[in-house]
């Protein structure tokens, strides 16, 4: 595996709740403690768009695919759900007796799952905001739930240290999953449903058989509560976040912690990996968003600013057989850990001129 190295720092104007990579791949979503969505642009860290919400100050906000709702709450028995294009609330989300903890769209869009202090996990219609099931079984504070990417199942996690695995067309328990002994601060599914990835406050995360609830392993090396847990996409990596500060990324059939990724300043509250496991996005209580890239990937990205810096002072963007040559050479010199790649570069480069 290929390390990852910070390729960018986004400085966010307050605590970053949560990250998540857009249906646009270029584009990632944070959630914000002063009710805003913000998105920005995974290449240059420049800002694209802020949603606003009514202000306050909250304690989660998030996006759904296809960045036309924003759900959002602090405090409350009600989940706002607003409009990313009008920022007016479209309905509030009703059922719960006690103050929701958390709450997440299905992959579709087409419903939302919130946890709560009254120990339940309501599933609401997103186009209707009406409670489809409420689902029973916690002793304690529900606080996190995340939807399988078929939709079919959902992950709860706990005050009462214990996962939960739900069906969501009848309702009903799937799976019970016990092994923390404090309590379950994130969750998240392995892309084929499989496998649970939970995060804890006892300072460990824990892969699990999603079937018969059995742990497949313990992800052990964080100092402090593991709050945010990521699978990538084939299922062979985990990224964490935690209050240690730092990000860990796990060998998920080994629990071998492959790299550990310093820079943030206070608590990591969320991690992300993008769509093929080339990037990892957290978000952090120190005001800022860290973009991590593959080095091979960051690489061909400094491989192609070298170039374009090197044409755009020529005046020119086409380029012949020895102007590439030259600009592969410079880049060579600059970043001669590479070298590799930049000899595959030139070797496809061509290519298209050989008959």
């Amino acid at each position: 595996m290929s390390e990852f190295r910070e390729a960018q720092k986004i400085r966010n104007s307050t605590i970053v709740t949560s990250v998540a990579f857009t249906n646009n791949v270029a584009e990632i979503a944070c959630g914000n403690y002063d009710n805003t969505v913000k998105i920005w642009n995974v290449g240059t860290g420049q800002l694209i768009d802020t949603l606003k919400g009514r202000p306050s100050w909250v304690n989660y906000a998030i996006i759904n695919n296809n960045r036309t709702l924003i759900a959002s709450g602090y405090e409350s028995k009600k989940v706002n759900i607003w409009s990313a294009t009008t920022g007016r609330i479209v309905y509030k989300l009703k059922g719960h007796s006690l103050t929701a903890t958390s709450v997440t769209f299905s992959c579709d869009g087409m419903q939302i799952a919130s946890g709560s202090h009254d120990k339940t996990v309501n599933i609401y219609n997103s186009e209707t905001g009406k409670v489809v099931h409420t689902l029973e079984g916690h002793s304690n504070v529900v606080t996190c739930v995340v939807f399988s990417i078929d939709g079919t199942r959902i992950a709860s996690g706990s005050q009462d240290k214990k996962c939960k695995i739900w069906n969501v067309l009848t309702g009903r328990e799937e799976n019970t999953l016990k092994g923390h002994f404090r309590e379950v601060q994130s969750v998240a599914f392995s892309k084929d449903g499989t496998r649970l990835v939970s995060g804890s406050a006892d300072e460990n995360a824990r892969i699990w058989n999603t079937m018969t609830g059995e742990a497949i392993c313990i992800l052990q090396g964080h100092l402090a509560p593991v709050s945010s847990v990521a699978f990538n996409h084939d299922g062979r990596r985990v990224v964490s976040g935690s209050h240690d500060n730092t990000v860990k990324i796990w060998n998920a059939e080994t629990a071998k912690i492959l790299q550990t990724l310093e820079g943030h300043t206070f608590y990591v509250n969320s991690v992300a990996f993008n769509h093929n496991g080339t990037q990892i996005i957290s978000g952090s209580s120190d005001w800022t968003i860290r973009i991590w890239e593959d080095s091979k990937t960051l690489a061909r990205i400094t491989l192609n600013n070298v170039e374009m810096v090197m044409y755009g002072m020529a005046g020119k963007y086409n380029a012949n057989f020895n102007e590439v040559g030259i600009h592969v050479k410079i880049a060579e010199f600059f970043y001669p850990e590479y070298q590799d790649l930049f000899d595959e570069y030139v070797k496809n480069y061509y290519k298209q001129y050989v008959l």
